[in-house]
């Protein structure tokens, strides 16, 4: 949906703002002063010296193989500017602002920046409507004298980032990799179980303080969608945010990046539980209502869990034995094991040949150490449905669905 804009690239930009410029300004500003500002400010020269000399990136929004809009972005010492951002006039009010302002914030936080800021037209209602329902406020108002007897009369308006929101850079090693230089599945798991436990560590839901009254997070479940599987890299940025809680659930989203390069996202669901009775207590009262853990909002965008269904029939089975360096701190084996039994029984071909586009796992029963854990599998062209099972009771462990794409 969205493409930066290359060099060979820039004249159709321009062509677009002028459209969008001349549609849209004519309630708030006089034709003269239109032309002026898109010259100054859209014109191909003053394009190509932001983008050399102001830090400025250019993006198209695409819809069905139509440009309906642009935006550009500025890097700056303190936060990311949002210099534009315009929408053909057909294409407003339909989600495709809210749509953009997502990709603005990934690629502030993937740059780590904490707010965001731009200027609007202190006239213009609609837009600084817009904004406020994004989450923006207005901080400041500026006049700035453009030349030839033009001001801008604007507002400053600032998104700040939730504190909560935490990211880290990874170096995956080679030990990390296939033998293809392809990330594996399990450290990708371990390293996002790795970061929510740091982020609910520093809000202070994490191991240390639940532990105490004998509780623990329990992962029921993941959805995973890849624009494109880690492969070949060395660098991974991994952004996590907890969601908040509803009733006795709790969410986490991710997100991963090589650079600025968006690689996928994941949400994720979990539960509390009371280590000695077994069962699941509400969140809200077992945190004593941390407002670090609000009560959960849905978001336009938000993944959607797929549905597991049972295995038809069974293609490959393997059985394996619980090592004693697969039990975790809560004494059961650590749910990112589940996905290397799971893929085993797939050919090698198989696996050499795709990577992943998309995974739901659910995790229905914990298995610890003296038990065995067989792994069933039903392929399907690029889609695998996985079951694992304890062999001796045959309860089931963990399904999982992959959906794979070729390398």
């Amino acid at each position: 949906m969205f493409e930066i804009v290359q060099e060979t690239e820039i004249n159709e930009l321009v062509s677009l703002a002028s459209e969008i410029w001349h549609e849209y300004w004519p309630g708030f500003l006089t034709q003269q002063q239109i032309d002026y500002m898109v010259e100054k400010f859209q014109s191909e020269h003053a394009v190509k010296e932001q983008i050399a000399n102001e830090n400025y990136v250019y993006y198209f929004i695409n819809f069905n193989g139509e440009r309906i809009g642009y935006f550009g972005v500025s890097n700056r010492k303190e936060y990311l500017f949002l210099s534009k951002i315009y929408i053909k006039k057909e294409f407003r009010n339909r989600g495709f602002g809210t749509k953009t302002f997502d990709k603005i914030k990934e690629i502030a936080l993937n740059d780590k920046y904490k707010s965001i800021q731009l200027t609007v037209n202190k006239y213009n209602k609609n837009s600084i409507k817009a904004y406020e329902k994004w989450g923006f406020q207005i901080i400041n108002s500026v006049v700035t004298d453009i030349g030839s007897g033009f001001v801008m009369d604007d507002y400053i308006m600032e998104y700040k980032f939730d504190k909560k929101i935490f990211s880290e850079d990874v170096k995956i090693r080679y030990s990390e990799m296939d033998f293809d230089l392809v990330l594996k599945p399990s450290v990708l798991l371990h390293f996002m179980q790795d970061l929510a436990s740091d982020n609910a560590e520093a809000l202070g839901f994490g191991y240390s303080s639940i532990i105490k009254k004998n509780l623990a997070w329990f992962l029921l479940k993941y959805r995973i969608e890849f624009e494109d599987y880690p492969s070949g890299l060395y660098d991974l940025r991994i952004i996590t945010e907890p969601r908040g809680y509803n009733k006795i659930f709790a969410f986490r989203d991710f997100a991963f990046y090589n650079g600025q390069k968006f690689l996928g996202r994941a949400a994720s669901s979990w539960s509390l539980v009371d280590l000695e009775s077994k069962n699941v207590v509400p969140v809200a009262e077992a945190l004593d209502f941390n407002p670090n853990m609000p009560k959960f909002e849905k978001r336009e965008g938000d993944l959607i869990y797929g549905k597991i269904k049972p295995l038809e029939c069974i293609d490959k089975e393997k059985l394996f034995e619980i090592r004693y360096d697969d039990i975790d701190v809560n004494n059961h084996v650590n749910n990112a094991n589940y996905i290397i039994w799971a893929f085993e029984p797939l050919d090698f071909e198989f696996r050499k040949t795709r990577k992943i586009k998309t995974l739901d796992i659910v995790f229905k029963k914990e298995i610890k150490y003296g038990y065995k854990v067989l792994s069933q599998v039903q392929i399907k062209d690029n889609m695998t449905n996985h079951i694992l099972k304890n062999s001796e009771t045959d309860e089931d462990l963990c399904l999982i669905n992959a959906v794979w794409t070729n390398k």
